[in-house]
C-alpha cells in the first residue's frame, strides 16, 4: 500500500506542474494554427484519464479515509504549484509597458 501511495504521490506532483505549466509552453512553442488541435486531443487524454484516476482515489479513500486524503492532496498541490511557478518558462513575460517601443 506505501507503494501505492508513493506512486499516486508522484502522479499528483506531475500533474500539478503539467497543469501550472503547460498553457504557458503550449502558447509559446506550438504554432497558432495548430494550437486548437493540440489542446484539443490534450483535453480528450485529460478526461479519459479521469476516470482512473478517481479508481485509485477510492482505493486510497477506503483504506486511510477521506480527510488524510484531502489534507495531503491539497498540501501537495500548493506545494508543488509554487515549485513551478519558479521554473524559468513562467517567469519571462513582461507587460506591454516594460516591452519597447518600435
Amino acid at each position: 500500500m506505501a507503494l501505492a501511495i508513493l506512486a499516486l504521490g508522484l502522479v499528483g506532483l506531475a500533474e500539478a506542474a503539467v497543469n501550472t505549466l503547460a498553457p504557458s509552453v503550449n502558447q509559446r512553442i506550438i504554432p497558432a494554427r495548430g494550437l486548437v488541435r493540440i489542446i484539443s486531443v490534450t483535453i480528450v487524454l485529460m478526461s479519459g484519464s479521469e476516470p482512473l484516476s478517481k479508481a485509485a482515489s477510492g482505493w486510497i479513500i477506503a483504506r486511510i479515509g477521506v480527510p488524510p486524503v484531502l489534507c495531503w492532496a491539497g498540501a501537495l498541490e500548493i506545494a508543488v504549484s509554487t515549485v513551478a511557478f519558479f521554473v524559468p518558462v513562467v517567469r519571462p513575460y513582461s507587460t506591454a509597458e516594460s516591452q519597447p517601443s518600435a
